[in-house]
């Protein structure tokens, strides 16, 4: 009897002590003094409890690694306990292993297959980690049961991924049509119409969303670039610096605010949002390019010519990329003027770009105008005009129409030039150029 007691007194003073020890802890925890915590817990013999309460604190230091490690204790100990498992699953996905996150879940499932919320968590990892076709037959199998607007969205996401983008509308719309503000869906959706020049189906779409919120910032960012890629310029400007007014600072916000502007010969506030690019992607092609020609057009050419040269350090070579860059360092001589250094540039964007006629017609005019060089004038501009005709004729006779090159502006234009230029030659060599044949075209 005596023995009995003494074992029962020895316990219940175990107990007591343990008691004792887990108050200090918990009370820190209680306070968010987990380093204090942490400290109070290494003291102790390393129990199931404590070992949870280690891997809370450290998850609340960001030690998320730590976090994993002292999890895992737990979960050796009773690897059968599916809360446990949820747990080491948050804690891996933190610490961003999501490999080993989505095995906690696959276990979770082995114990219990009926598991929705493993199902689900199982499948969104499956999405994290671009393993489209394990998500899209573990959603195959969710839908056979569970039609609701998340298994939905989740197969929608999975045919987004596989870009399977009929597939993805499809379910898409389903998801919006039970859940009109489902934003995810709606956004997702618009930037399939936009990824396939449906500008105006992603217009409506996020314009009925619009109706009822107009405030999101992730259906706004569609709105406002389909607007923008529809060459609504106004209303995609409204839209973007609505946006902005937000606190939107995204560099695609930037962007394309500055392309409308720029589109819309705004060409200051072009110039302000394309700088604010160019601070966050320094190194962008797209972006220089377009900042080269903002300057041009804000007295600005020497800073469009050193944004240009960078832009040729940046592309990916190819004839009409870099044919882009060489019109565009063209457009910052002009305004130099460097007529030299114009006609330079224009000519090897035909040398990348024979279809750019028009290129020859600008040649012609700087020559007139900025060299007076009337020889080179009338040679340039008289083959762009025998070019123009050649080009357009063979679509005349195809289409059955007559093809009346004297009614296009631009060729209009040309053959003005070339009467003035003849008669200055004429006065100026005494010779009755206005009777030549054009024999010296370059053809």
């Amino acid at each position: 009897m005596k023995q009995a007691i003494a074992l029962f007194c020895i316990l219940l003073c175990a107990k007591l002590s343990a008691q004792n020890a887990i108050q200090p802890i918990q009370d820190s925890m209680a306070n968010y003094e987990f380093e204090k915590a942490i400290m109070l817990i290494e003291k102790e013999q390393p129990t199931e409890q404590l070992l949870l309460l280690k891997a809370k604190a450290l998850r609340g230091l960001l030690r998320y690694d730590e976090a994993v490690t002292a999890m895992r204790q737990v979960v050796k100990k009773q690897p059968d306990n599916i809360t446990y498992l949820f747990d080491l699953a948050e804690y891996c996905k933190v610490a961003g292993r999501l490999v080993e996150a989505l095995e906690c879940y696959e276990n979770t499932l082995t114990l219990n297959p009926e598991n929705e919320y493993a199902q689900l968590q199982k499948i969104s990892l499956l999405l994290s980690i671009e393993r489209y076709k394990l998500a899209h037959k573990a959603c195959t199998e969710l839908l056979a049961r569970d039609t609701t607007t998340v298994a939905l969205r989740l197969m929608a996401n999975c045919y987004d991924g596989m870009n399977k983008l009929d597939s993805a509308t499809v379910y898409y719309q389903k998801v919006i049509a039970k859940s009109p503000e489902d934003y995810g869906s709606v956004a997702r959706l618009s930037r399939i119409y936009i990824s396939t020049d449906m500008y105006n189906e992603a217009i409506e779409l996020t314009e009925d969303y619009r109706i009822n919120d107009t405030t999101n910032i992730y259906v706004n960012r569609q709105n406002a670039q389909a607007y923008c890629l529809n060459k609504e310029y106004k209303t995609a400007i409204n839209r973007y610096e609505s946006l902005v007014a937000q606190g939107d600072e995204s560099n695609m916000t930037n962007f394309y605010l500055g392309i409308s502007y720029f589109a819309d010969d705004c060409f200051y506030d072009a110039y302000d949002y394309f700088e604010k690019c160019l601070k966050q992607t320094p190194e962008s092609a797209n972006v220089l390019y377009y900042q080269g020609r903002a300057c041009a057009n804000t007295f600005r050419a020497k800073e469009g010519l050193r944004h240009l040269q960078e832009a040729f350090k940046q592309t990916i070579p190819s004839n009409e990329t870099v044919g882009k860059l060489h019109a565009a360092m063209a457009e910052c001589y002009s305004k130099l003027p460097d007529w030299t250094k114009f006609i330079a540039s224009l000519t090897t964007q035909l040398e990348l770009e024979p279809d750019k006629i028009y290129n020859y017609y600008r040649i012609g005019a700087a020559y007139q105008d900025g060299l007076k060089d009337l020889d080179n004038a009338e040679k340039y501009i008289t083959r762009y005009m025998n070019l123009y005709v050649k080009k357009h004729e063979e679509d005349a006779k195809l289409s059955g129409s007559v093809l009346l090159a004297e009614e296009n502006t631009a060729y209009k234009a040309a053959a003005r030039r070339l009467e003035r230029i003849k008669k200055e030659k004429f006065w100026q060599k005494g010779t009755d150029a206005e009777t030549q044949t054009p024999s010296t075209v370059i053809e």
